[in-house]
C-alpha cells in the first residue's frame, strides 16, 4: 500500500503536537507546502497561499503513483474550485479539522467532497452532522499525540515572574475556538490570590485585557518545547473554555502530562477526554468549579494512563484499517 499525505506543517503547534504527524506512518510519501520554497522564501498570506494551490496543483500530478493519497488538512490545501476527478486504481481520502458551517464557499466545499473516496473527521459529532445535514457520509478517527520530549524548563512571564510552585497554577492555551468570554469573566469574578491563570498563546488583544489582573494573571511570549511543555506539566489544571470542540492539541498535550483540564460538557470532548477531567455545563458550573478549586496531587496516573490510546502509533493501525475498507 502505498500512500501519499499532501498538507502542511502548523507550526503554531508544539513540537509533539499537530496533525502533521499523520505523515510520518511507516511506508508513506508526503508533500508539505511549508517545505516549499515561496512558503520559507515569503513569510506572508499571499506567498502561503500561492504556495498551497501549487501543493495542490503537484498533488494532483503526482497522486496516481500511489495507491491512495491523503489530503490530511484538506479544508485549507484543496482548491475545491476545481473538484479532484475519482478514479477507480487510486483512491483519494481528506481529513476534515474544522465546523464547516463557518467556512466561506461552504457548499462548493460539500460538493467537492463527492470526489473523495473517503472522509476522515475528528470527532463523532462531526461525523453524525455531516450525514444528517448533508448526507456525507464519514469515519471518526482520532487525532494523534506521541508523550513529549523536553528538559525540564520553567519560563518566566512576560514581566520576568517566576513560577510559584505554591499557589494553584491553571495554564490556559491557544486560540481556536477559545470561549474569551468566559475567560474573562472567570478571572475578573473569582476573587482568590491563590490561584495563578498562565496565559500562552492567546491573541494579543485578548492579553492586553489581562493586565490589570496582575495578581492573578501571568502572561508569556513564545515559548520554545522544553519551556512549555515544562509549564504544562508543572501546572496543576489546564483550563479550556471553548465554543466548539474536534481534536484539540492543548487537550492532548495535557492528558500526556497527566495534567487535568477543566472542560466544557460539549460535543467533541468527550472523544478525546478522560472522565477524570473536570466538566462544567454553565458558567456558573465553572464558576463553582474555581471558587472550590484545590492544589491537585499530581501523584495519580489516570489520565495519563487514558492518554496512551491515542498514541500515533494506534492511530496509524486505524488508518491503514479504513484505507484496506475503500
Amino acid at each position: 500500500m502505498r500512500v501519499l499525505f499532501s498538507g502542511f506543517r502548523n507550526h503554531l503547534h508544539s513540537k509533539e503536537g499537530g496533525y502533521d504527524r499523520i505523515a510520518n506512518m511507516t511506508g508513506s510519501d508526503r508533500l508539505f507546502a511549508d517545505e516549499m520554497l515561496l512558503w520559507k522564501k515569503w513569510d506572508s498570506a499571499v506567498s502561503k497561499r500561492l504556495t498551497l494551490l501549487l501543493l495542490d496543483i503537484i498533488t494532483r500530478i503526482k497522486r496516481r503513483k500511489y495507491d491512495f493519497t491523503h489530503l490530511f488538512y484538506g479544508e485549507f490545501s484543496m482548491f475545491y474550485f476545481i473538484p479532484y476527478v475519482r478514479s477507480a486504481r487510486h483512491k483519494l481520502v481528506i481529513t476534515i479539522h474544522m465546523d464547516l458551517e463557518k467556512r466561506r464557499f461552504k457548499k462548493l466545499f460539500l460538493k467537492s467532497l463527492k470526489a473523495f473516496d473517503g472522509v476522515i473527521v475528528l470527532s463523532r459529532a462531526q461525523q453524525k452532522s455531516l450525514k444528517e445535514k448533508y448526507g456525507i457520509n464519514s469515519v471518526f478517527i482520532p487525532h494523534g499525540f506521541n508523550h513529549p520530549q523536553y528538559q525540564d524548563v520553567l519560563p518566566v512571564s512576560l514581566k520576568g515572574e517566576a513560577f510559584d510552585k505554591n499557589k494553584i497554577n491553571v495554564i490556559v492555551i491557544g486560540q481556536n475556538y477559545r470561549d474569551f468570554k468566559l475567560l474573562y469573566d472567570v478571572i475578573s469574578t473569582i476573587k482568590r490570590k491563590d490561584i495563578l491563570f498562565h496565559l500562552v498563546g492567546i491573541p494579543l488583544d485578548e492579553k492586553v485585557k489581562y493586565e490589570r489582573f496582575k495578581d492573578v494573571t501571568r502572561i508569556y511570549k513564545y515559548l520554545d518545547s522544553n519551556e512549555y511543555y515544562s509549564l504544562i506539566e508543572h501546572s496543576d489544571y489546564n483550563f479550556l473554555p471553548l465554543t466548539y470542540a474536534t481534536a484539540n492539541n492543548t487537550l492532548l498535550e495535557a492528558q500526556f502530562l497527566n495534567v487535568c483540564s477543566i472542560l466544557p460538557d460539549i460535543d467533541g470532548v468527550s472523544d478525546y477526554a478522560s472522565p477524570e477531567n473536570i466538566f462544567y455545563s454553565d458558567k456558573d458550573e465553572c464558576f463553582r468549579i474555581f471558587s472550590n478549586l484545590k492544589k491537585r496531587d499530581r501523584t495519580v496516573g489516570v489520565i495519563k494512563e487514558f492518554a496512551e490510546k491515542f498514541k500515533w502509533e494506534n492511530i496509524y493501525k486505524l488508518l491503514r484499517e479504513y484505507y484496506n475498507t475503500l
